[in-house]
């Protein structure tokens, strides 16, 4: 039975956390880690990729909107301090969005 997307976002919105970039370099050194640019809602996309929105996905890929973290920026990202993320996981791929941590930084 396939869940309907209201599913699946309630359900990532329940697993949704927080991290900083130690945590998820791993992911990125093996390409699983996808980006979700500011502008965006990070449960929007990960339903979108959880669905196989094909066309939702090709349109934020070609807009630069999700992108899998370069070597350089995942080099930038281990050299800065404070560098958080929310998080979900849809298999295989860890949907991460950089985030400011008030009074953490």
């Amino acid at each position: 039975m396939t869940s309907s997307p209201d599913e699946i976002r309630n359900r990532l919105s329940q697993e949704k956390g927080t991290i900083d970039w130690p945590f998820l370099q791993v992911h990125a050194r093996a390409e699983n880690l996808i980006i979700v640019g500011t502008g965006l809602n990070l449960l929007d996309v990960a339903v979108a990729i959880a669905t196989d929105d094909a066309a939702q996905i090709h349109t934020l890929l070609s807009d630069g909107n999700i992108h899998k973290p370069s070597p350089s920026e995942q080099s930038a990202l281990q050299n800065t301090q404070g560098a958080y993320f929310e998080f979900v996981i849809v298999a295989p791929f860890v949907v991460a969005q950089q985030i400011q941590l008030n009074g953490l930084e």
